[in-house]
C-alpha cells in the first residue's frame, strides 16, 4: 500500500521584498533576554514560551537594542541560547555590539516574518 513520506505545514509569501518590513513584533511574545557585549549569542531570561527553539527559525532577522542580526544557520540554537549572525551572511557568527550587559531585554522580529516549516516524518 502507498504511504506518504512526510507531511507538514508551511506558510508562503510572495512579492519583490524590496521593503522587508518593520521590527514591530516581539521575538517569542513576552520573552526577555540577556545580552552581553562581545558575546556571539543571546540567552533566554524569561517568557511564557519554553525557549528560542519554539519561536524562531534559523536565518531570521532580529533586532536587539537597536542592532540588527540574523539567527546563525549552524551554530547551536537551543531553548536557552540563540546564536547571532551577520545580517549579510547568516553563516558568519558575529558578536553583540550593544550595551555592555543588559538583563531582561526584549528583542524584535520583522512584521513580515512568517516563521518556519514543520515536518512530521511517517
Amino acid at each position: 500500500a502507498y504511504t506518504t513520506g512526510i507531511s507538514g505545514t508551511f506558510t508562503l509569501s510572495y512579492g519583490d521584498f524590496s521593503d522587508m518590513g518593520s521590527y514591530t513584533q516581539r521575538l517569542c511574545g513576552d520573552a526577555l533576554f540577556t545580552v552581553t557585549k562581545g558575546e556571539n549569542s543571546i540567552s533566554w531570561n524569561s517568557g511564557s514560551k519554553s525557549g528560542f527553539d519554539e519561536c524562531i527559525t534559523r536565518g531570521e532577522y532580529i533586532k536587539i537594542l537597536g542592532n540588527v542580526y540574523r539567527v546563525h544557520m549552524t551554530n547551536t540554537l537551543s531553548t536557552t541560547e540563540l546564536p547571532l549572525a551577520s545580517v549579510d551572511d547568516p553563516t558568519v557568527a558575529v558578536e553583540f555590539t550593544g550595551e555592555s550587559v543588559s538583563v531582561g531585554t526584549p528583542a524584535h522580529i520583522l512584521d513580515t516574518a512568517l516563521g518556519g516549516c514543520s515536518v512530521d516524518v511517517g
